[in-house]
């Protein structure tokens, strides 16, 4: 007897119902995110200037425009600033340019490194009151702080186990307010041959926590 058309198994494609943000199609060519990032390091730190030489402008431009502007950037569209994040341009900037030692994270940071994250941001807002709502020379000793750290991060760690992944104050925020988000983006800043290895795996549905470090080695 022949089958009966309306039992036959539905036909697939091999394209995934739900891909991650590796198997997703890049609609913006990588050069173009690098030239965003170029912008997004030199508008920080056009900033920093700015709270130093006119500390009214730019503590206008931080907490008036900045601050409130990221909660929404998160919400809607988390892969647009994990993107073009200046922190994570400056953690990935010496792997892409090859002089990162890329040691692997010891595992304290790699279990307990979002801790010191939420520490830190629980410190800064505590203290933003008191001391950053108003002085524009102590907010960019801060910034200019943070984006040291993520750099030197880059230096000795692989992948992002040096800073985005693990040490970064806005990681907890990003992951509460990045859930469900309305825009979804690839992300740019893996390794090509990270890329490569998790989009043509049919089965992956989550990346483990541990493959970031392990494919930044590989691509090096």
């Amino acid at each position: 007897m022949s089958p009966v058309s309306g039992d036959r198994a539905p036909e697939t494609t091999g394209a995934p119902v739900f891909p991650n943000y590796l198997q997703m199609k890049r609609r913006v060519p990588i050069a173009a995110w690098h030239v965003l990032r170029v912008v997004s390091v030199t508008a920080f730190l056009v900033l920093c200037v700015m709270l130093v030489l006119r500390p009214d402008g730019g503590l206008f431009v931080l907490w008036d425009i900045v601050v409130p502007s990221l909660p929404i950037l998160f919400f809607v569209a988390p892969g647009l600033w994990r993107n073009i994040c200046p922190l994570a341009a400056a953690n990935q900037a010496p792997r892409l340019l090859g002089f990162t030692r890329g040691r692997t994270a010891p595992k304290w940071l790699r279990e307990r490194g979002y801790l010191v994250a939420i520490c830190v941001f629980i410190a800064a807002v505590s203290t933003r009151k008191v001391v950053f709502n108003s002085s524009g020379p102590a907010v960019a000793l801060l910034l200019l702080t943070t984006i040291l750290a993520a750099f030197v991060g880059g230096m000795l760690l692989k992948g992002k186990s040096g800073w985005c992944s693990t040490l970064c104050p806005l990681l907890p925020v990003q992951r509460l307010y990045g859930q469900t988000p309305f825009v979804t983006l690839p992300n740019s800043l893996r390794a090509r041959s990270c890329s490569r290895h998790w989009a043509t795996s049919p089965s992956v549905t989550a990346i483990p926590p541990a493959s970031e470090s392990s494919c930044a080695s590989r691509s090096r």
